[in-house]
């Protein structure tokens, strides 16, 4: 997943993922705070290839299938807006990863979604990276 995000550096790697999944996990928690927004939820987990995460290593790959699959799914639940690069293309990749897991876990209803993402607010939060313009890493 670094190398398909463009970074080298193990440790920075580890780290901006560490802090994506947490902040896209926060953000769907929001999403799925509305009855609208759970059902868009829940449609973008069911819109995910069946093998997603059974084949991250495939989808990673040089094709960049992986970050075409979450670029759509975060336009569809966040709208259309511009990260930096690099944040972009980790969001891109951690994002279908993020809601297969929800769908594994959850069973991908509306009513699941928006209970697990409900209980889950205030950790996700506090897990989520804080320090908005501080560099997880060095480029």
């Amino acid at each position: 997943m670094a190398s398909g995000a463009g970074i080298s550096d193990v440790t920075c790697a580890q780290k901006t993922i560490s802090g994506a999944a947490p902040a896209i996990l926060s953000g769907l928690a929001g999403v799925a705070s509305k009855p609208e927004g759970a059902r868009q939820l829940s449609a973008a987990i069911a819109g995910l290839p069946s093998n997603l995460l059974g084949d991250l290593a495939g989808m990673i790959g040089g094709s960049g299938r992986l970050a075409n699959i979450g670029n759509a799914a975060l336009t569809k639940l966040f709208g259309s807006t511009t990260l930096d690069t690099l944040a972009s293309s980790v969001l891109s990749m951690v994002a279908p990863v993020s809601l297969g897991v929800l769908g594994r876990e959850t069973g991908g209803t509306v009513g699941a979604l928006s209970q697990f993402l409900s209980s889950q607010k205030d950790k996700l939060s506090l897990s989520a990276p804080y320090h908005r313009h501080s560099p997880i890493c060095s480029r």
